[in-house]
């Protein structure tokens, strides 16, 4: 009697054909459940900052006043106001802005424009190109804020919407 050591060619086939049918089956999900992460993260902070603002608002007017005195994107002005001495909403530093006047969010940006007058904080969201991301963030504001918050689809994984404050 021969004794057989290791698997027939036909073995082999059968076990890679599963395992291809099982990765086929688990990619997508894991892809899918790493955006809606990625989404939920972005959707947080946004409203960390737009709850910020609110704050702000009632604790020290004067200073979220001189931050959106200027026109046009804010956010370097906005947050250092958040964590500064006569706010202290925001943890010191709890982003980074970079030189597009993006605070950084992993991967991702918000770039903010307070308007006092109207009292609406205009968030510009920099999805990395990944439009379903910023579907999925479109999604969650609008359900956050009522469904006029972001009110155009995503353009090339950029999202501009409309915080009421």
């Amino acid at each position: 009697m021969r004794h057989r050591r290791g698997f027939t060619l036909i073995e082999l086939i059968v076990v890679v054909i599963v395992l291809g049918v099982l990765l086929a089956i688990v990619v997508p999900r894991l892809l899918g459940s790493t955006n809606d992460a990625n989404a939920q993260l972005i959707a947080k902070s946004v409203k960390d900052i737009r709850d910020a603002v609110a704050m702000a608002k009632l604790k020290c007017l004067g200073a979220i006043n001189s931050a959106a005195g200027s026109v046009g994107v804010d956010t370097q002005a906005l947050l250092s106001t958040l964590w500064g001495p006569s706010c202290q909403i925001l943890s010191p530093n709890a982003y980074t802005v970079d030189e597009s006047g993006y605070a950084k969010v992993k991967d991702f940006g918000i770039q903010t424009d307070y308007q006092n007058a109207n009292n609406l904080l205009v968030v510009n969201i920099d999805c990395q190109g990944n439009n379903e991301v910023c579907n999925k963030v479109r999604e969650q504001l609008n359900n956050m804020y009522g469904g006029s918050a972001c009110p155009t689809l995503p353009n090339n994984g950029f999202l501009t919407c409309n915080l009421q404050i």
